[in-house]
């Protein structure tokens, strides 16, 4: 699906003469987090971790799960001082919302943190 998605808004950018932002966002200790709790925790906290995502972007802008803990977004956004203003929300979205997820099941909770942008 990212490949897909990544050509349709290549040939969109060109053909409205813009440019866009690529995010890659890699998770902290999802292994360790698997290998602790079980796979359905760290799906829990993955999902989660997605959903906070989701709230930050626009609903023009593209969020992917591009591997086991990465995820892309892709807007299209040509202003530079618009650029840094998205830039910023992202990162002190995911600084104050990351370190306060705990996910919950099965009467265990895992306080989960820490990113890579």
């Amino acid at each position: 699906m990212y490949e897909s998605t990544r050509k349709k808004l290549y040939y969109q950018l060109i053909e409205k003469d813009q440019q866009a932002l690529i995010y890659f966002i890699d998770m902290d200790f999802m292994k360790k987090t698997n290998d602790l709790y079980g796979h359905d925790m760290g799906d829990s906290a993955i999902k989660e971790i997605a959903s906070i995502i989701l709230k930050v972007i626009s609903k023009e802008d593209i969020a992917i799960r591009y591997g086991g803990d990465e995820f892309v977004i892709i807007t299209n956004y040509s202003s530079k001082d618009l650029s840094t203003k998205i830039t910023d929300e992202v990162f002190s979205f995911l600084n104050t919302h990351i370190p306060q997820v705990i996910i919950k099941i099965r009467n265990d909770s895992l306080n989960f943190f820490g990113f890579y942008v």
